[in-house]
């Protein structure tokens, strides 16, 4: 096996340990949060709009399991494009078998959402003349939502190659950025690849919005130090104490602008 198979080999195990990392952290966080507690006391995203249109609301039957439904649903069919299908279609292997297949998980998982979303989304009912047009909006949102999902993956498919490339050649793009380190490339492709579950997973917002913002902050500032700051402290006479002051005010800078974006984000939304 040559350095390059390594490299790629390397990439593909970091990229599924990550995967599974995230998966097992989520249903550990959603499980936990649904034991020894009385659901009277757990407010799911959901349970007001039962409460506006005064219609019963049960955790289990109208939240917890058809997510659990909709959490396992994502990472199976992830995991089985991403890592069987999409390799097949990139070498031209099997092409028309593996299109039908890609869409039959399209139309499995649009009804695997759709059913979920009559039990999560049972509130909507009252607002239609009859139950067909209800499910009709439900399973329509359900396949919307699957082709999203769809164009998701397919972004981050190129994002993922492109990385691959990337470290493939991390030699010759740091011998001509040496800003560039294979430690920072290494970091932004786990960063990438989160940030794409936690968007596929239905993330929180302002968990997507730090880990959108402070990550990438935190590679650039590790690039920066090691081209420019360290290098710059190293012939004076407090090394440490000048680029610990450099390092701060970059922070402070930073985190000044960031601020400002994130206030202007929150004040348009």
């Amino acid at each position: 096996m040559n350095e390059s198979s390594i490299r790629v080999e390397n990439f593909r195990r970091v990229e599924f340990w990550a995967t599974a990392t995230l998966f097992v952290f989520i249903l550990f966080f959603f499980i936990t949060d649904s034991v020894g507690i009385d659901n009277s006391d757990l407010n799911p995203p959901n349970k007001r709009f039962f409460l506006d249109v005064n219609m019963e609301f049960d955790y289990f039957r109208n939240y917890f399991l058809p997510q659990l439904a909709r959490y396992i649903t994502l990472f199976s069919c992830f995991l089985f494009l991403n890592f069987v299908i999409v390799p097949q279609m990139i070498k031209r292997q099997q092409v028309y078998r593996n299109v039908f297949i890609v869409a039959a998980l399209l139309g499995l998982a649009t009804v695997i959402f759709g059913v979920t979303a009559t039990y999560t989304r049972a509130y909507i009912f009252p607002d239609y003349a009859t139950y067909e047009d209800a499910y009709a909006r439900i399973f329509l949102d359900a396949f919307l939502h699957s082709c999203r999902l769809l164009i998701l993956l397919a972004f981050y498919t190129v994002l993922k190659y492109t990385s691959v490339y990337v470290l493939l050649h991390s030699d010759k793009i740091q011998a001509r950025y040496p800003a560039v380190t294979r430690g920072g490339l290494i970091a932004f492709v786990v960063w990438a690849i989160i940030l794409f579950l936690l968007a596929v997973g239905e993330a929180d917002a302002p968990v997507l919005m730090l880990w959108g913002i402070i990550v990438p902050v935190g590679i650039a500032m590790y690039w920066y130090s090691f081209h420019t700051l360290i290098p710059q402290s190293l012939n004076s006479r407090r090394p440490f104490l000048l680029y610990a002051g450099k390092a701060i005010l970059t922070l402070a800078v930073t985190s000044l602008a960031l601020l400002f974006l994130l206030l202007l984000f929150v004040r348009h939304s």
